[in-house]
């Protein structure tokens, strides 16, 4: 090969080298970079209890501590306590304030409510539903959907993990008290 050649093909190597490097900063760059996320979350677990005993839990708004562990306090901040309306503020055990509202109530199927403060979110939104299965058996399934303040993506997966571990064991002890 002529030396014109070799030059060219150190020229094309410098120039692909260049244009990785550059895709490599950009990645560093982009992964420490804010923006919105978007989530959605659903999770299930068949509990063998009544119906009429998971609604009992499902329609009591102010009863999470009961059952999620995590959650010391839940109050009404409205008058209305059952069916779409209803306000609640929930204390975490980190100090955390937050308050969510009843937008959407089906008896003896489900509840639905939204976030308004709380966690770094932009929206939220939640439902808790229940399907009767078997005799003695109901399928709980808790969904939700929102979207985030701007956070780094490593913030992202650090808050939507925990919020799926907060899922996860609320619905595991649910389970296990409901199952007693």
């Amino acid at each position: 090969m002529n030396i014109l050649g070799q030059s060219k093909r150190v020229f094309v190597l410098a120039i692909f080298a260049l244009v990785v490097c550059m895709l490599f900063s950009q990645i560093g760059l982009a992964a420490s970079e804010k923006s919105y996320h978007d989530d959605f979350y659903s999770r299930s677990v068949i509990i063998s209890a009544t119906p009429n005993k998971v609604w009992e839990i499902l329609s009591n708004p102010v009863g999470l501590p009961d059952w999620i562990p995590g959650i010391t306090k839940t109050t009404y901040l409205s008058k209305i306590q059952t069916g779409i309306g209803v306000v609640r503020e929930i204390t975490q055990d980190d100090g955390t304030i937050i308050e969510e509202h009843f937008v959407d109530w089906k008896e003896n199927k489900y509840v639905s409510y939204i976030m308004i403060r709380g966690f770094p979110l932009r929206g939220y939104f939640a439902k808790m539903a229940m399907e009767p299965l078997a005799e003695g058996a109901v399928l709980f399934t808790w969904s939700t959907y929102y979207t985030t303040q701007e956070m780094t993506d490593e913030e992202f997966e650090a808050f939507s993990s925990g919020l799926r571990v907060f899922f996860e064991n609320g619905l595991a002890n649910l389970k296990s008290i409901l199952e007693r």
